[in-house]
């Protein structure tokens, strides 16, 4: 095989590198624009509801075949006192068939018609994101005042963004009942100069000499970010959706009481304990698709049917050559 690197687009790639620092080191050097402020964390008895999804697909000759998980947690009193996962959804996805089939999560969750351009590598995503913010909407019927509901991800993600009214009416609702919505991204795609906003951030907490945990709201998207432990290095988004008797410091106090579980210092524990129950495993999705196929012979499709159908030869390509 034939392989030999274009040397200039080593070269074009570092330079960029070489630009990103520069600008990092350029924003570090401005006056104080960045006010870091300091919290401490706030125990508390309000419950608390973490809530995560998670999909596992693989590609067939014409389709994808997708397993989809969501669920949600309740915490009080630093304790698991609820769990609910919901039963492993599969979905076969075509070109032909899945905006018709995203068309219906999306019906059953807003009550309207999804708006925008949906593209098929990102349906099954989408039909998860639709999971967890129906989990999000029945959380806000059943929680009360002081309650707060934490979810993995952005507040506004692309499939909700296209409707405002639906977003618009469950933080109605939220902020009616008293209850704190908050979206935390581990990544964030935010920058300035094409330097990631939290490294920014880190940069001005040195510079300032920061020892404490803190929060920093970046006015330009609206949001906020936070170190949630003095020790841990670790900066994450925050989105907010706040009840008018209660104001950001406060909300970010009470989800910090959940960031000092040993086994996750620094992140909000029930994130991780709900990822793990609802993260499809690689066996789980093999049993997944086992079961359609033990379910396709009882309808008289045979075994090398639909094992021709999940075969494709560029992946037949690819063994061939490993082998060579």
């Amino acid at each position: 095989m034939h392989f030999v690197i274009d040397q200039s687009s080593i070269r074009r790639a570092a330079e960029f590198m070489e630009i990103v620092r520069s600008q990092l080191r350029s924003d570090s050097e401005l006056e104080d624009t960045y006010n870091l402020m300091p919290f401490k964390a706030r125990n508390h008895s309000n419950v608390l509801a973490a809530i995560d999804g998670s999909h596992h697909s693989v590609k067939g000759k014409s389709f994808v075949f997708s397993a989809i998980n969501s669920g949600f947690q309740l915490f009080q009193e630093d304790k698991l006192v609820h769990s609910e996962i919901s039963r492993t959804k599969v979905e076969i996805l075509t070109k032909d068939n899945y905006k018709k089939r995203h068309n219906e999560y999306y019906k059953n969750v807003t009550g309207q018609k999804p708006q925008g351009h949906l593209d098929f590598d990102k349906a099954t995503e989408r039909i998860r994101t639709l999971l967890e913010w129906d989990k999000v909407k029945y959380l806000i019927s059943y929680l009360g005042k002081g309650d707060i509901i934490l979810f993995d991800g952005s507040m506004i993600s692309g499939v909700i963004s296209t409707n405002k009214h639906f977003f618009d009416d469950l933080c109605e609702q939220a902020r009616d009942k008293g209850i704190i919505l908050a979206g935390l991204s581990k990544d964030t795609s935010l920058l300035k100069n094409n330097v990631p906003i939290p490294m920014i951030l880190a940069s001005h907490m040195k510079k300032q000499s920061i020892k404490s945990n803190w929060y920093h709201y970046y006015e330009a998207e609206k949001t906020y970010f936070v170190k949630f432990r003095k020790h841990i290095d670790l900066i994450f988004r925050l989105d907010l959706v706040l009840p008018d008797d209660i104001n950001p410091e406060t909300a970010i106090k009470l989800i910090a009481s959940y960031c000092y579980n040993e086994g996750n210092q620094g992140y909000p524990y029930p994130l991780q304990w709900i990822h793990d129950e609802v993260r499809i495993s690689e066996q789980q999705f093999l049993s997944c698709l086992e079961e359609f196929k033990v379910e396709c012979r009882k309808r008289g499709i045979s075994r090398s049917f639909i094992d021709e159908l999940f075969t494709i030869y560029h992946d037949q390509l690819d063994v061939m050559s490993f082998g060579r």
